[in-house]
Parts: C-alpha cells; structure tokens; sequence
C-alpha cells in the first residue's frame, strides 16, 4: 500500500511540530542565498476558519523527520484567496514531501494540521492525500510547477473531546513529551507514516512525569473517532520514534478502542484514559 507514490490516508496528522513547541524560533523559512527552488500555486478548498494565522509550505527529505530542523519552510502565503502563489527555496536533493500547513491564532504548529500535499488530490469533496517527491538536481534547479492542493476543511472543527489521562508506575526517564491524539482510524502498529496521516488533532498540553492530565481534542462532529491514543516521544524528540502508551477503550468491551461521535458544535466529555507503565 506504501510506495514512493502511494497513497497515505489521514484526517488531519501527528507531529511535524512536536519540537516547534519547545523551539518556537526553529521555523527555517528556506536558503534564499541559493538559487535552487520549488514554486508553484496553493490550490484552496473550503473557507478558511477565522481564527486562521498562517499558512506556508514545507518541504522534509524524508517523513516523519527525525528532527524538526530537517524541515524547510517558505514565507506565509495569503490563505484569502483560492489560490495563492509560494516559493520555497531548497538546497539540492530529494524531498519526498511536500506540505502545506496550517496555523491557529495564539495556537503552536501542529502536524494535526497539515491541509495539502503535493501529489494529493479531489474526489469528488474528498481530499485523497497521497504524496510525490520532488528533487533538485543542483544548485540552479528550479521547478516551478509544483501546484498544491489544500483542504481548509480539515482544520474547520466545531466539536470537541474532552477526558483525562492518569498514569500509573514508574515513567521511562528518556520520556521527552506526551501528547493525546484523535485518529481517524486506528493507525498500523509501527506505521509510524500511518500514524501522522490517521490524526485529526493532536493535544501537547500534558507534561511528563505527570501523575495526571487533562486533555481536549477538537475534531468535527457528527463524525466518528475511532481511536483515541497517548502518545509518547523520547527526550531527543525522533519524531520517527513515536509510539502510543495507551489508548481510550470501549467502556462495554475492554481492551478494545473506544468509538466516540462528538456533537456537532459541542463538547464530549469524560473521555478517560490510563496508562500503566509497568504492566
């Protein structure tokens, strides 16, 4: 199912952003002094939500990154229009994506909201997300026709999931940063790929070392969750490393995850979870 041109289902996605939250100043807006670059149009669907603050493309050698510094930005891009043009400039090499990102008002960079994909496309309203490579063979590469599809439909959530998380046992002492993620479907274990294109929203608010937390995760409702999951990224922050601690379980059959269908334009709660380190 997973090939260089393939296919990567997701609502929403995790983590192009997790170290954007410690690192705020690491957002590498290109290397303008080189000449080699990619540009092309944002291709925009749906209304952007009012509490939009940017959107820019980035481009990563290899997805997930292991660092959020192996990930270029461009400057912001006026999200107003149906469609807006970008440049991006790259060293020479290959990079196997190539993104558009949303931004929130007072809010970090979260990979949950990733908008477009070079590559991706329309069925009918639905965005497909696959994804294509782009390379530059040299210094004076440009390629100027790398037009993106973008969904603000993704990101235009009215309903949210609220519940807590308490952890028990002792916490692995490499523990970098926890988070509580909604997915669309039950991401492949180990797919590490399949778990940032499955997420729909991705809550950080949780420390480790914690003994409990609280979390909400805005999504769309009316719309089935099928997994909700803590997951967990060691103090080195590989990206590629993430693994879930748990997950939401169904409350008539346990050890099974936990459907839930939030209202539309309200709040589910007491969605709880608990992780046990030691068992």
């Amino acid at each position: 199912m997973y090939r260089k041109q393939r296919s990567k289902y997701f609502m929403c996605l995790l983590l192009f952003v997790v170290v954007l939250m410690t690192q705020p100043c690491s957002i590498d807006h290109g290397l303008k002094p080189i000449h080699s670059r990619i540009s092309g149009h944002v291709l925009f669907r749906g209304t952007a939500p009012t509490t939009t603050d940017q959107v820019r493309v980035g481009a990563a050698a290899s997805f997930p990154p292991s660092q959020m510094n192996e990930i270029l930005f461009s400057d912001p891009i006026d999200f107003r229009r149906d469609s807006a043009r970008y440049e991006l400039y790259l060293p020479p090499g290959d990079y196997e994506v190539v993104a558009v990102i949303w931004k929130e008002h007072n809010q970090p960079w979260n990979i949950s909201d990733i908008i477009g994909l070079y590559g991706g496309f329309f069925l009918n309203d639905v965005f497909i997300p696959s994804f294509l490579p782009v390379s530059l063979e040299d210094g004076d590469s440009q390629l100027d026709d790398i037009h993106i599809p973008a969904d603000f439909n993704r990101v235009n959530r009215d309903a949210k999931i609220r519940g807590s998380v308490t952890f028990f046992g002792t916490w692995p002492k490499n523990s970098g940063m926890v988070a509580v993620a909604a997915f669309s479907k039950k991401p492949a274990p180990g797919d590490f790929v399949d778990y940032y294109f499955s997420s729909l929203y991705i809550d950080y608010s949780i420390p480790p070392f914690s003994a409990e937390g609280f979390y909400q995760c805005r999504v769309r409702g009316n719309e089935p969750v099928a997994y909700i999951a803590v997951l967990w990224i060691d103090d080195g922050f590989h990206l590629d490393q993430i693994r879930d601690l748990g997950f939401y379980e169904d409350p008539l059959e346990p050890g099974e995850p936990g459907v839930v269908i939030p209202p539309a334009n309200g709040v589910l709660e007491n969605i709880d979870i608990q992780i046990h380190f030691d068992s």
